[in-house]
């Protein structure tokens, strides 16, 4: 975890006590949500305005607050990656994992190449450190192709964790979509990879991947 960077968008919020194991059944709907970015070179173009990589983090503030509707205590982490992956904060309430985005519009980094299994390898060692009565889940969102993340996908589904892959190019072809695919959960039949092609479609795609797995649940 980048502790400096970490405490500079953290200092003025009085960041709370992490949560502690909760003993017994797992409880409704809690979510241990990581947020994965590809802030990768390209993250910097310009067709989801007014930069990929900060439509992203929109997305991202989007999925928050609509996690925050529900009432529940969720964690959230955020990682960025390019050909490393760096955590960002780790399991911080909904509201400063929505400060902490809204901090990272004004200072993230953008450039290098793009690992997209670096992301998933940081999550995943994340996820050994259990916490009781929370479901796992993450969401990634990459515009391209790099590393080699299927068997590291297919490792944390078998572990349970609920994986939402988010591809945004010019063109799908520009994504690792046949990786990806084999990386995302399937729920119900459905994949919960997609290839979102605009801003707002990308906004709203966050804002119902926040709720839509109540039911499964």
């Amino acid at each position: 975890m980048n502790t400096r960077l970490l405490d500079s968008l953290l200092k003025r919020l009085g960041a709370g006590p992490q949560a502690q194991p909760v003993q017994g059944p797992c409880a409704s709907g809690r979510e241990r949500s990581v947020l994965i970015f590809d802030r990768s070179g390209s993250m910097s173009f310009e067709d989801y305005p007014p930069t990929r990589l900060l439509a992203a983090f929109d997305a991202g503030m989007e999925f928050i607050t609509a996690r925050k509707g529900r009432g529940l205590p969720d964690l959230v982490s955020i990682i960025l990656f390019d050909t490393e992956a760096e955590f960002i904060c780790q399991d911080i309430p909904l509201n400063e994992a929505g400060k902490v985005l809204t901090s990272l519009k004004e200072q993230a980094e953008i450039g290098g190449g793009t690992d997209i299994n670096s992301g998933l390898i940081a999550a995943e060692r994340h996820f050994h450190h259990a916490l009781q009565g929370y479901k796992n889940r993450i969401v990634l969102l990459t515009d391209g192709h790099g590393g080699n993340p299927v068997r590291t996908g297919k490792r944390l589904r078998e572990a349970g964790v609920v994986i939402d892959i988010i591809g945004v190019a010019g063109e799908p072809i520009l994504v690792a979509e046949e990786q990806l695919r084999q990386v995302a959960s399937v729920i119900n039949g459905i994949s919960r990879y997609r290839f979102i092609g605009n801003r707002a479609e990308l906004l709203r795609h966050f804002q119902s991947i926040a709720t839509d797995l109540m039911q499964v649940y």
